[in-house]
Protein backbone atom coordinates (compact mmCIF):
# COMPACT_ATOMS: atom_id res chain seq x y z
CA UNK A 1 0.00 0.00 0.00
CA UNK A 2 1.40 3.31 -1.23
CA UNK A 3 1.63 6.43 1.09
CA UNK A 4 -1.11 8.03 -0.78
CA UNK A 5 -3.75 5.22 -0.39
CA UNK A 6 -2.58 4.85 3.31
CA UNK A 7 -3.80 8.24 4.12
CA UNK A 8 -7.21 8.21 2.26
CA UNK A 9 -7.87 5.12 4.29
CA UNK A 10 -6.53 7.04 7.48
CA UNK A 11 -9.19 9.72 6.57
CA UNK A 12 -12.26 7.79 5.97
CA UNK A 13 -11.67 5.24 9.02
CA UNK A 14 -11.46 8.46 10.94
CA UNK A 15 -14.74 9.47 10.24
CA UNK A 16 -16.35 6.53 10.40
CA UNK A 17 -15.03 6.53 14.35
CA UNK A 18 -16.55 9.78 14.89
CA UNK A 19 -20.26 8.61 13.44
CA UNK A 20 -19.66 5.27 15.71
CA UNK A 21 -18.36 7.59 19.21
CA UNK A 22 -20.95 9.72 18.79
CA UNK A 23 -23.24 7.01 17.72
CA UNK A 24 -22.33 5.04 21.27
CA UNK A 25 -22.75 8.56 23.19
CA UNK A 26 -26.02 9.35 21.82
CA UNK A 27 -27.99 5.71 22.36
CA UNK A 28 -28.50 6.05 26.29
CA UNK A 29 -30.39 8.80 26.39
CA UNK A 30 -33.19 7.50 23.61
CA UNK A 31 -35.33 6.89 26.11
CA UNK A 32 -35.96 10.55 27.77
CA UNK A 33 -37.28 11.07 23.98
CA UNK A 34 -41.21 12.52 24.02
CA UNK A 35 -43.45 10.20 22.61
CA UNK A 36 -46.61 10.89 21.33
CA UNK A 37 -49.28 9.63 23.86
CA UNK A 38 -47.00 9.99 27.20
CA UNK A 39 -47.62 12.53 29.73
CA UNK A 40 -44.63 13.35 31.05
CA UNK A 41 -45.65 17.34 32.25
CA UNK A 42 -48.80 16.38 34.41
CA UNK A 43 -48.23 14.72 37.92
CA UNK A 44 -51.17 13.76 39.96
CA UNK A 45 -52.32 15.18 43.15
CA UNK A 46 -51.32 13.27 46.18
CA UNK A 47 -52.79 14.67 49.61
CA UNK A 48 -49.80 13.50 52.07
CA UNK A 49 -52.14 14.26 55.05
CA UNK A 50 -55.15 12.97 55.07
CA UNK A 51 -58.11 14.85 57.22
CA UNK A 52 -58.96 13.29 60.43
CA UNK A 53 -61.93 11.05 60.19
CA UNK A 54 -65.48 12.42 61.01
CA UNK A 55 -67.09 11.98 64.92
CA UNK A 56 -63.50 11.23 66.42
CA UNK A 57 -61.49 13.75 68.64
CA UNK A 58 -57.97 14.83 66.65
CA UNK A 59 -56.26 13.29 69.37
CA UNK A 60 -58.13 10.14 68.33
CA UNK A 61 -57.23 10.42 64.45
CA UNK A 62 -53.74 9.87 64.89
CA UNK A 63 -52.45 8.99 61.49
CA UNK A 64 -49.29 6.73 62.00
CA UNK A 65 -46.82 7.23 59.13
CA UNK A 66 -43.87 4.40 59.07
CA UNK A 67 -40.38 6.03 58.72
CA UNK A 68 -38.77 6.91 55.27
CA UNK A 69 -35.07 6.13 54.55
CA UNK A 70 -33.03 9.13 53.93
CA UNK A 71 -31.85 7.73 51.16
CA UNK A 72 -34.64 6.47 49.79
CA UNK A 73 -35.56 7.62 45.99
CA UNK A 74 -38.60 9.33 45.35
CA UNK A 75 -40.86 7.48 42.83
CA UNK A 76 -40.24 8.98 39.23
CA UNK A 77 -43.25 11.48 37.85
CA UNK A 78 -41.74 11.49 34.41
CA UNK A 79 -40.14 15.42 35.37
CA UNK A 80 -36.23 15.83 35.84
CA UNK A 81 -35.23 16.28 39.27
CA UNK A 82 -34.85 20.02 40.27
CA UNK A 83 -31.31 20.45 41.74
CA UNK A 84 -31.66 21.84 44.78
CA UNK A 85 -27.85 22.41 46.38
CA UNK A 86 -24.69 23.47 44.63
CA UNK A 87 -24.22 24.98 41.71
CA UNK A 88 -26.03 24.01 38.09
CA UNK A 89 -23.14 23.56 35.72
CA UNK A 90 -22.28 23.43 31.86
CA UNK A 91 -22.68 19.75 30.74
CA UNK A 92 -19.98 20.09 28.49
CA UNK A 93 -20.36 16.22 28.07
CA UNK A 94 -23.46 16.60 26.11
CA UNK A 95 -21.64 19.56 24.23
CA UNK A 96 -19.25 17.33 22.99
CA UNK A 97 -21.14 14.72 21.95
CA UNK A 98 -24.00 16.49 20.14
CA UNK A 99 -21.15 18.61 18.59
CA UNK A 100 -19.30 15.68 17.40
CA UNK A 101 -22.40 14.24 15.92
CA UNK A 102 -23.31 17.52 14.54
CA UNK A 103 -19.53 17.52 13.00
CA UNK A 104 -20.52 14.01 11.36
CA UNK A 105 -23.80 14.95 9.82
CA UNK A 106 -21.91 18.00 7.85
CA UNK A 107 -18.76 15.85 6.98
CA UNK A 108 -20.46 13.03 6.10
CA UNK A 109 -23.13 15.02 3.65
CA UNK A 110 -20.02 17.21 2.23
CA UNK A 111 -18.29 13.31 1.42
CA UNK A 112 -21.39 12.00 0.02
CA UNK A 113 -22.22 14.76 -1.96
CA UNK A 114 -19.18 16.35 -3.38
CA UNK A 115 -16.97 14.12 -6.04
CA UNK A 116 -14.15 17.16 -5.15
CA UNK A 117 -13.83 16.11 -1.59
CA UNK A 118 -13.74 12.77 -1.97
CA UNK A 119 -11.83 13.35 -4.83
CA UNK A 120 -9.02 15.16 -2.21
CA UNK A 121 -8.84 12.08 0.27
CA UNK A 122 -6.29 10.80 -1.66
CA UNK A 123 -2.55 12.42 -0.77
CA UNK A 124 -0.86 13.03 2.20
CA UNK A 125 -2.63 13.88 4.95
CA UNK A 126 -0.83 16.35 7.26
CA UNK A 127 0.64 18.13 3.98
CA UNK A 128 -2.49 18.78 2.27
CA UNK A 129 -4.03 20.05 5.47
CA UNK A 130 -1.58 22.53 6.51
CA UNK A 131 -1.43 23.52 2.59
CA UNK A 132 -5.09 24.05 2.92
CA UNK A 133 -4.96 26.19 6.34
CA UNK A 134 -1.97 28.06 4.12
CA UNK A 135 -3.92 28.96 1.62
CA UNK A 136 -6.52 31.09 3.68
CA UNK A 137 -6.69 34.90 3.00
CA UNK A 138 -8.76 37.67 2.17
CA UNK A 139 -12.60 37.62 2.45
CA UNK A 140 -14.77 35.60 -0.06
CA UNK A 141 -14.42 31.56 -1.04
CA UNK A 142 -16.48 30.27 -4.03
CA UNK A 143 -19.27 29.55 -2.24
CA UNK A 144 -22.85 31.25 -3.51
CA UNK A 145 -24.76 33.56 -1.48
CA UNK A 146 -27.05 31.04 -0.07
CA UNK A 147 -24.32 28.81 1.30
CA UNK A 148 -22.50 31.99 3.08
CA UNK A 149 -25.30 33.88 4.41
CA UNK A 150 -27.99 31.27 4.68
CA UNK A 151 -26.57 27.94 5.24
CA UNK A 152 -23.37 28.84 7.85
CA UNK A 153 -25.52 31.20 9.79
CA UNK A 154 -28.07 28.44 10.60
CA UNK A 155 -24.79 26.09 11.03
CA UNK A 156 -23.35 28.78 13.92
CA UNK A 157 -27.41 28.68 15.37
CA UNK A 158 -27.71 25.07 15.65
CA UNK A 159 -24.42 25.28 17.79
CA UNK A 160 -25.84 27.72 19.76
CA UNK A 161 -28.57 25.92 20.55
CA UNK A 162 -26.36 23.00 21.58
CA UNK A 163 -24.67 24.48 24.23
CA UNK A 164 -28.06 26.62 25.54
CA UNK A 165 -29.34 23.23 25.96
CA UNK A 166 -27.03 21.69 27.66
CA UNK A 167 -26.83 24.81 30.02
CA UNK A 168 -29.10 24.23 32.82
CA UNK A 169 -29.46 27.84 33.85
CA UNK A 170 -29.44 28.93 29.50
CA UNK A 171 -32.03 26.60 28.62
CA UNK A 172 -34.57 27.95 30.71
CA UNK A 173 -33.76 31.38 29.79
CA UNK A 174 -36.93 33.55 27.21
CA UNK A 175 -35.82 36.20 25.18
CA UNK A 176 -35.91 39.87 26.50
CA UNK A 177 -33.93 42.36 27.53
CA UNK A 178 -32.81 40.56 30.97
CA UNK A 179 -28.64 39.92 31.76
CA UNK A 180 -29.05 36.63 32.05
CA UNK A 181 -30.56 35.66 28.53
CA UNK A 182 -27.74 37.91 26.76
CA UNK A 183 -25.05 36.30 29.10
CA UNK A 184 -25.86 32.90 27.73
CA UNK A 185 -26.61 33.45 24.66
CA UNK A 186 -22.65 35.50 24.56
CA UNK A 187 -21.23 31.98 25.69
CA UNK A 188 -22.90 30.31 23.15
CA UNK A 189 -21.78 32.77 20.70
CA UNK A 190 -18.24 31.75 22.11
CA UNK A 191 -18.75 27.81 21.64
CA UNK A 192 -19.98 28.47 18.09
CA UNK A 193 -16.67 30.18 17.60
CA UNK A 194 -14.69 27.82 18.66
CA UNK A 195 -16.44 25.07 16.73
CA UNK A 196 -16.85 27.07 13.27
CA UNK A 197 -13.47 27.79 13.28
CA UNK A 198 -12.73 23.50 13.41
CA UNK A 199 -14.92 23.18 11.13
CA UNK A 200 -13.14 25.39 8.93
CA UNK A 201 -9.69 24.82 9.79
CA UNK A 202 -9.47 22.11 11.96
CA UNK A 203 -8.45 18.64 12.20
CA UNK A 204 -11.83 17.38 11.27
CA UNK A 205 -12.70 19.80 9.06
CA UNK A 206 -12.92 21.14 5.25
CA UNK A 207 -9.40 22.12 5.37
CA UNK A 208 -8.27 18.58 6.69
CA UNK A 209 -11.36 16.86 4.39
CA UNK A 210 -11.40 17.84 1.21
CA UNK A 211 -8.34 20.05 1.28
CA UNK A 212 -10.47 23.12 0.38
CA UNK A 213 -8.98 25.87 -0.93
CA UNK A 214 -5.83 23.30 -2.62
CA UNK A 215 -7.77 21.53 -5.01
CA UNK A 216 -9.91 22.62 -8.03
CA UNK A 217 -9.57 25.94 -8.04
CA UNK A 218 -11.45 26.08 -4.39
CA UNK A 219 -11.10 29.37 -2.79
CA UNK A 220 -10.55 29.80 1.54
CA UNK A 221 -11.33 32.89 2.84
CA UNK A 222 -12.37 34.39 6.00
CA UNK A 223 -16.38 35.14 5.36
CA UNK A 224 -17.42 31.64 7.23
CA UNK A 225 -15.03 32.37 9.88
CA UNK A 226 -16.79 35.33 10.28
CA UNK A 227 -20.34 34.87 9.32
CA UNK A 228 -21.01 31.95 11.19
CA UNK A 229 -20.45 32.70 14.74
CA UNK A 230 -21.92 36.14 14.33
CA UNK A 231 -24.84 36.12 12.06
CA UNK A 232 -25.62 32.66 13.46
CA UNK A 233 -25.69 34.23 16.90
CA UNK A 234 -28.24 36.74 15.16
CA UNK A 235 -30.16 33.99 13.73
CA UNK A 236 -30.45 32.31 17.29
CA UNK A 237 -31.67 34.92 18.70
CA UNK A 238 -34.26 35.52 15.78
CA UNK A 239 -35.81 32.74 16.67
CA UNK A 240 -35.86 32.67 20.15
CA UNK A 241 -37.81 36.09 19.74
CA UNK A 242 -39.97 34.09 17.16
CA UNK A 243 -40.43 31.58 19.59
CA UNK A 244 -41.68 33.58 22.24
CA UNK A 245 -44.03 36.42 20.21
CA UNK A 246 -45.06 33.76 17.78
CA UNK A 247 -45.56 30.39 18.31
CA UNK A 248 -46.68 30.74 22.21
CA UNK A 249 -49.42 32.68 21.45
CA UNK A 250 -50.16 30.03 18.55
CA UNK A 251 -50.33 27.49 21.01
CA UNK A 252 -52.76 29.77 22.90
CA UNK A 253 -55.11 29.47 20.10
CA UNK A 254 -55.01 25.69 19.13
CA UNK A 255 -54.32 22.46 21.07
CA UNK A 256 -54.24 20.78 17.58
CA UNK A 257 -50.95 18.67 18.52
CA UNK A 258 -50.18 18.64 14.18
CA UNK A 259 -50.04 22.40 14.11
CA UNK A 260 -48.28 22.73 16.95
CA UNK A 261 -45.87 20.57 16.10
CA UNK A 262 -45.73 21.80 13.01
CA UNK A 263 -45.53 25.17 13.98
CA UNK A 264 -42.38 24.59 16.53
CA UNK A 265 -40.57 22.54 14.23
CA UNK A 266 -40.61 24.55 11.07
CA UNK A 267 -40.56 28.41 12.82
CA UNK A 268 -37.50 27.23 14.47
CA UNK A 269 -35.32 25.44 12.13
CA UNK A 270 -32.01 25.26 14.13
CA UNK A 271 -33.67 24.68 17.77
CA UNK A 272 -35.03 21.64 15.84
CA UNK A 273 -32.49 20.47 14.50
CA UNK A 274 -30.06 20.82 17.77
CA UNK A 275 -33.18 18.46 19.42
CA UNK A 276 -32.23 16.05 16.58
CA UNK A 277 -28.62 16.14 17.90
CA UNK A 278 -29.81 14.96 21.82
CA UNK A 279 -31.84 12.61 20.00
CA UNK A 280 -35.05 14.39 21.18
CA UNK A 281 -38.51 15.77 19.11
CA UNK A 282 -37.78 18.58 17.08
CA UNK A 283 -40.35 20.56 18.96
CA UNK A 284 -39.31 19.81 22.39
CA UNK A 285 -38.98 22.75 24.67
CA UNK A 286 -37.33 22.48 27.63
CA UNK A 287 -39.47 25.44 29.22
CA UNK A 288 -42.67 24.13 28.41
CA UNK A 289 -45.05 21.22 28.40
CA UNK A 290 -44.80 18.50 25.04
CA UNK A 291 -47.67 19.19 22.56
CA UNK A 292 -49.55 15.79 23.66
CA UNK A 293 -49.61 17.05 27.28
CA UNK A 294 -50.55 19.77 26.47
CA UNK A 295 -53.16 18.78 24.15
CA UNK A 296 -54.55 16.18 26.87
CA UNK A 297 -54.16 19.26 29.79
CA UNK A 298 -56.39 21.56 27.84
CA UNK A 299 -58.75 19.19 26.95
CA UNK A 300 -59.16 18.16 30.98
CA UNK A 301 -59.85 21.87 31.60
CA UNK A 302 -62.35 22.40 28.73
CA UNK A 303 -64.74 19.39 30.35
CA UNK A 304 -63.99 20.63 33.54
CA UNK A 305 -65.54 24.03 32.39
CA UNK A 306 -68.42 22.11 30.43
CA UNK A 307 -69.15 20.61 33.53
CA UNK A 308 -68.69 22.99 36.18
CA UNK A 309 -71.84 25.04 33.61
CA UNK A 310 -73.65 22.17 33.88
CA UNK A 311 -73.90 21.46 37.70
CA UNK A 312 -74.67 25.72 37.51
CA UNK A 313 -77.66 25.30 35.30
Amino acid sequence: MDERTFWGAFRILCFSAIMIIASTFILPVCHATEMPGRDTNIDPIIEDNPQPAKGLPIDAATVIIPPVPVNTPKMSTGEQPVERTGRQRVDWMGILQQSATFLAVEQGYRIVTQPGTREALKGEFFDDWFDSVKATRGWGDADDFLTNYIGHPMEGAVTGYIFVQNDPRGKKEVFGRNSSYWSSRFKALAWTTFYSTQFELGPVSEASIGNVGTFGGSLSGAVDLVVTPLAGFGWQVGEDALDKYLIVKIESWTTNPVVLMLTRSFLNPTRSFANVMRMNVPWHRDTRPGIWSKSRENKLVRQMGKTSQTNKQ
